[in-house]
């Protein structure tokens, strides 16, 4: 082969190597297949295909929704992503298809390879819970969830439930309906949004600190679409309130010495009490004589406490007993 030859075959193999760097593929495009509470789309190309800074460049792709409108504004993240934002979270049963724009092309080169791409939502998701994931709760709590779409009836919340720590056994959640439900609503400000809010609980009284799921199981149907259901579950981990509990505690020298007469006596709630039974609390001399209330300042216009102290000084080697008010509470009624 001649020199000139050589010099034709790499000039075309390079031509070649050009060619296939130019050509921009979708990488990956998030989500696909059954997702559910469905809030962004995100685009992705394995090299740059924009431009980088400039937000004015049109969008790649088009999002279309069958069963819905996905309404929304998209956006270039960087050179390489794309998304698209809808206006709100998906509702349950919608089959939505991205797909490469026509006459779109990168910066540079062509689009090549796999344009089209699909997910589904399906069935009814928890988007939001109150209290939020993670809370301290308390034993008898009613928990609201908001969905991505309409309630669903009774019947498909046969799929969810609690687990409860120590306890071997599922609780179906109980719906509140009626009144008290629109009592809860109101009180929370979430009358508008009452078509997709749901309000449960375990239907029994939970054990003080133990761990709690609340569990949104598989094949809930969406009320639009009873032959969508839910193919993932959702967990949403709580924790109980300790028990009600008193705890008395002073400065001492070392442990097990008496208290330093000098300093004050403290007595502390695990929850909140209301200032009247607060009040009552009293320390009564051995020896008699008048009973100490706590030491409450006058400007403190607070109406709960969850600490309470008896200053001192206090007479050395003296004995006291601390008494609380008969029916003592806190604040939640315990």
């Amino acid at each position: 082969m001649t020199h000139l030859g050589r010099r034709g075959l790499a000039a075309a193999a390079l031509a070649l190597s050009s060619m296939g760097a130019a050509a921009a593929t979708i990488a990956g495009v998030s989500p696909q297949g059954d997702v559910a509470a469905v809030r962004q789309v995100v685009v992705r190309f394995d090299q740059a295909v924009v431009p980088a800074g400039d937000p004015r460049q049109p969008p790649p792709v088009t999002v279309a929704c069958e069963g819905g409108a996905a309404t929304g504004n998209g956006r270039w993240l960087d050179e390489r992503r794309w998304a698209w934002d809808f206006a709100d979270v998906l509702p349950p049963g919608l089959r939505c298809t991205v797909a490469a724009r026509p006459g779109w092309q990168p910066i540079s080169g062509t689009l090549t390879g796999r344009t089209e791409f699909r997910f589904a939502t399906g069935g009814p998701a928890v988007v939001q819970t109150q209290p939020w994931t993670g809370a301290r709760i308390e034993e008898d709590q009613h928990f609201i969830l908001r969905l991505n779409g309409p309630v669903p009836g009774a019947a498909a919340l046969r799929q969810a439930w609690c687990e409860v720590e120590g306890l071997g056994e599922r609780l179906p959640v109980q719906l509140l309906t009626g009144p008290a439900r629109d009592a809860l609503l109101k009180a929370r400000r979430l009358e508008a949004d009452a078509a997709r809010t749901l309000v449960v609980h375990c239907g029994r009284p939970l054990p003080a600190n133990a761990r709690v799921q609340l569990v949104w199981g598989k094949g809930i149907a969406a009320p639009q679409a009873p032959t969508v259901v839910t193919t993932v579950e959702q967990r949403f981990d709580f924790r109980v309130r300790e028990a009600f509990q008193a705890e008395f505690s002073c400065e001492r020298e070392r442990a097990n010495a008496p208290c330093l007469p000098v300093r004050p006596l403290l007595l502390r709630f695990s929850a909140p009490v209301a200032r009247a039974l607060a009040e009552q609390v009293r320390l009564q001399p051995a020896t008699g004589g008048p009973a100490l209330a706590p030491h409450i300042d006058r400007d403190d216009k607070a109406s709960e406490f969850s600490e309470l102290s008896f200053k001192g000084p206090f007479a050395e080697r003296a004995r006291f007993t601390l008494t609380l008010p008969p029916q003592l509470r806190d604040a939640s009624g315990r």
